[in-house]
């Protein structure tokens, strides 16, 4: 598991905060805020890893009886990504919550006053703060800021085609890379070159022992994460990826994924930028045509 940083002082504020909340100058409950650190949850389903920490701030707010257009005595919120983090402080800075077409304004209670309203269960639990574990989302066809996937339109078969391929990929998306899994087995095992070989030992050297059940036995050398800012390792992938059953890149988003080299470069999807696709299609034209992917062509995990 990805240790996270330094705390983020912006939301210091709203660590452990109450507030009394009213809706058209009248008071309808109480708000209280915490702040959870989430990881990506990214891999494979039999041997995953957590990426990716970031902050995020929450809020529930408790009514004194329940809301008409909620039915229930209580709502909350979270910030699933940096863009709702930001919105969130900045409605707590303004004072006010907006949830479903409703502005709740906030009073921030502070010291005795605050120390009287204690939040709910265990709803400020020190446990809690690092709990909490959000899920890779999958393969979304359309991405985050402002990305859409495409894919080769063609399987890739040849071995050159596949190397360039794959290696236009990995060159285009490293600056935006946060993480990359990569499976230390291919379906080239007894034809690998020299140079290819060295790679796939040096991932699989990085392997750390497993306990998780399998058919591939307890020391599995599937999904072996890769640091896009280590030169080494990065070298190896680099080397490796075209001849990887499956390659997987996550972005410095909240880890969004960012693209799949699949069984040995023979199938590449990847989320772009209109401007990374047009890199990319100008790299690979002798290589098969880039277009908007409908899905076929993303490999599994």
């Amino acid at each position: 598991m990805d240790e996270p940083g330094a705390p983020d002082t912006a939301l210091d504020p709203y660590r452990r905060a109450v507030a009394k909340a009213y809706e058209n100058g009248v008071e309808v409950g109480y708000l209280w805020t915490r702040v959870r650190v989430w990881w990506l949850v990214v891999g494979h389903r039999w041997w995953q890893r957590a990426i990716c920490p970031a902050e995020r701030p929450e809020w529930l707010l408790e009514f004194h009886s329940a809301a008409e257009w909620t039915g229930l005595p209580s709502t909350d919120r979270v910030a699933t990504d940096r863009a709702e983090t930001a919105e969130m402080i900045d409605q707590f800075d303004r004072n006010l919550v907006e949830v479903d077409g409703h502005t709740y304004t906030l009073v921030w209670l502070r010291g005795a006053e605050a120390e009287a309203v204690p939040a709910p269960g265990d709803y400020w639990a020190a446990e809690i703060a690092r709990t909490y574990r959000l899920r890779s989302p999958g393969v979304a066809r359309f991405g985050q800021d402002g990305r859409r996937w495409y894919a080769l339109d063609v399987p890739v078969l040849d071995r050159d085609r596949a190397i360039l391929a794959c290696a236009a990929v990995l060159d285009l998306l490293r600056p935006v890379l946060a993480s990359v899994d990569v499976d230390a087995y291919s379906d080239f095992r007894d034809s690998l070159p020299a140079e290819v070989e060295a790679a796939q030992g040096l991932l699989r050297g990085r392997a750390k022992p497993r306990s998780r059940w399998g058919w591939w036995g307890e020391d599995s050398w599937m999904a072996l994460p890769v640091d896009p800012q280590d030169e080494e390792q990065w070298g190896a992938l680099r080397t490796y990826a075209a001849w990887s059953i499956h390659v997987a890149l996550y972005g410095t988003n909240s880890g969004e994924d960012l693209g799949c080299l699949h069984d040995c470069g023979s199938s590449i999807s990847a989320a772009l930028t209109d401007q990374e696709a047009a890199d990319l299609a100008a790299a690979l034209s002798a290589v098969g045509p880039l277009i908007l992917d409908d899905g076929r062509h993303k490999g599994g995990g």
